[in-house]
């Protein structure tokens, strides 16, 4: 029996991680983050808080969903069509620059530990899927304004909020995992 897609994915990753590359995507990570973040210019969050006066929908966490229908009133036209740009440009990039340091760096620090740390190397890819079911979810709601959609809606909220605790999870265990050697490596230095 062919290991699933999933396997294949992890197997992948595992046979390209390298700590150069987990370090060079997570540069990368850090630029992409910062240019979206702090420059102005159209699809960056300061040019939809100055256009509009609110932040993008993939950053209303746990929102409920009058305030996701509050932002969508709020953004107007100029505002919806922006989130709608953002969709297939910066909102497809940044998950899967995202995802793919998150994968990379915990391959790396996992690769020396006991077979159980492996399932942390799924975090990445949770992320990245909530990220995607949000993006859609907000296309949706976009698309449909000035009709309600308010299941949609909650589940937006919600999926926005799940997909910042996966990638904080993802950078959390990253991190605790660096700091703590692993027993083999340890053990091999002893």
């Amino acid at each position: 029996m062919s290991p699933g897609p999933l396997a294949r994915t992890l197997a992948w990753i595992d046979r390209h991680a390298t700590p150069r590359r987990a370090r060079a995507l997570a540069a990368l990570a850090i630029v992409v983050l910062a240019v979206e973040n702090l420059l102005d210019f159209p699809l960056s969050v300061p040019f939809m808080q100055r256009t509009t006066g609110h932040t993008y929908l993939d950053m209303c966490a746990f929102c409920s969903r009058a305030q996701i229908e509050a932002h969508l009133d709020g953004f107007g036209t100029a505002g919806r069509g922006l989130q709608l740009w953002l969709l297939p440009t910066v909102d497809v990039i940044i998950p899967f620059v995202g995802a793919a340091f998150g994968s990379v760096a915990l391959a790396v620090l996992v690769r020396d530990r006991d077979r159980r740390w492996r399932v942390v190397r799924l975090l990445p890819l949770v992320a990245l899927a909530l990220d995607l079911v949000e993006n859609a979810a907000i296309a949706a709601l976009v698309i449909a304004h000035p009709h309600r959609l308010p299941i949609v809606a909650a589940v937006s909220g919600a999926v926005t909020g799940l997909k910042f605790l996966a990638y904080a999870s993802t950078i959390v265990v990253a991190a605790a995992l660096s700091l703590v050697p692993a027993r083999r490596a340890a053990s091999a230095r002893s």
